[in-house]
């Protein structure tokens, strides 16, 4: 329901802009038919004397047709009508091409007026009527065009010579039915190409719609980048080898605290724990790969289309400081409204992954994969160990240590092992000691 009335929408839009286009033909050509008037005017003033008034007539309407367009040019989205409102205006353009034909004709033979170029004033109308996207307006037009054309036939062939009679009204080329035949033609060709152009613009709008509702809803599920990593043209899903660091944070005694409170209100608690998080990675150029438990995935550099001046081992660090400096102040808020109490631990780890689509036919979830996701996860685990609420491996000390912000705040520990892994030296910020 909601598609359809977007894409409704859409075409009123499309209709409005059509309507705006013709409107703006018009206010380029009225001035040019309004000078030909003035003209003829002062030809009629000062060597016939006799139809002078007729072309100040039409000088009058021609004027009150420029400014009704510039004037409803403002109005054109506030029309209810829109539909009847375009109809109307087709008639009064035809209708005024009539006009000028029967004026001019005053100053100009008959029979030149019924054999001339006068009609195709007619086709360049009907042609315009084609940016109103509709082939029943321009049919329409063509119609409206042929019975004022017979009108006008009807009225000047009684003036017309004997001698020419014939070629107007037989089918040769400058014969009236022939150059009805041209404005019937004009206006089915118009009509057919103005509905082509339509149900190419609607499946253009609803394919973008489409598109926009899969981002939108896809990117509610995983980041924005990991997003647009997926529906990029070049993705196959095979998998990309990757550089990047990976953070993994992990809750302290969460499983505990969510048995003794009641699961509602903890999985807000922890929700509110997330949002904030994972701001806090996206500030500083990081994907949130997945959530396990009350446990976060992200790695930095990964998704990265331009070498950036900063390392992803120099983003999560960063990363990881601000969210345990969040973290402290979010317990100082939940405390006065009698939340729990959360502790973290961050373990950091980088080098090379395998980035892309894991699982089965009927289940597939996209991921970061690597024996540096899983050394992440245990350097995690060794924060405990350590008494430390940050943990990053060598390599992340190596890719750092230059930082000024860093060098300072950086202290070794000896070899650990964990679920028999060996890590020669890990690290930690200075004041995140327990």
């Amino acid at each position: 329901m909601n598609d359809a009335k977007k894409n409704d929408n859409t075409v009123n839009s499309n209709s409005v802009q059509g309507e705006e286009k013709v409107i703006k033909i018009y206010k380029m050509l009225l001035p040019i038919q309004m000078f030909i008037t003035v003209a003829f005017f002062f030809y009629e003033f000062i060597f016939i004397h006799i139809y002078q008034k007729y072309y100040m007539f039409f000088f009058i309407v021609l004027l009150f047709f420029y400014f009704y367009f510039y004037f409803i040019k403002k109005y054109l989205s506030k029309i209810k009508w829109f539909l009847l409102f375009q109809y109307l205006n087709t008639t009064l353009e035809i209708s005024v091409v009539t006009l000028a034909i029967l004026i001019f004709s005053l100053s100009i033979n008959p029979d030149t007026v019924l054999i001339g170029p006068f009609i195709m004033i007619y086709i360049l109308v009907i042609v315009a009527t084609g940016f109103r996207q509709s082939l029943q307006i321009s049919f329409y037009a063509a119609i409206l065009a042929v019975i004022q054309h017979l009108l006008i036939f009807y009225y000047l062939i009684k003036q017309v010579k004997p001698d020419i009679l014939m070629a107007i009204i037989d089918f040769g080329p400058q014969g009236t039915f022939q150059k009805t035949l041209y404005i019937l033609l004009a206006g089915l060709i118009s009509g057919l190409l103005a509905n082509h152009t339509k149900k190419i613009i609607n499946n253009v709008s609803k394919s973008t719609l489409e598109q926009y509702q899969l981002k939108n809803t896809f990117g509610q599920y995983v980041s924005n980048e990991v997003r647009d990593y997926v529906l990029r043209a070049d993705f196959d899903g095979a998998g990309d080898l990757k550089y990047g660091a990976v953070l993994f944070s992990d809750l302290r005694n969460f499983t505990t605290i969510m048995e003794s409170s009641q699961s509602k209100f903890m999985l807000s608690h922890l929700n509110e724990y997330f949002t904030e998080m994972v701001d806090i990675i996206q500030m500083n150029n990081g994907v949130v790969s997945k959530f396990v438990g009350d446990a976060i995935l992200a790695v930095f550099g990964v998704f990265s289309y331009e070498k950036d001046s900063i390392s992803p081992e120099d983003f999560a660090v960063m990363a990881a400081i601000q969210m345990e400096e969040r973290l402290e102040e979010l317990n100082k808020i939940w405390l006065n409204d009698n939340k729990a109490h959360l502790k973290m631990g961050i373990g950091i780890d980088s080098g090379n992954l395998i980035v892309g689509n894991v699982g089965c036919e009927d289940r597939m979830e996209f991921t970061c994969i690597g024996e540096v996701v899983n050394s992440a996860m245990d350097i995690e685990d060794l924060t405990k160990r350590f008494n430390v609420k940050l943990l990053i491996s060598d390599n992340v000390h190596s890719a750092i240590k230059d930082n000024i912000s860093f060098e300072s705040r950086i202290i070794a520990h000896k070899e650990a092992v964990c679920d028999g892994k060996k890590f020669v030296s890990l690290y930690t910020v200075e004041d995140q000691i327990i």
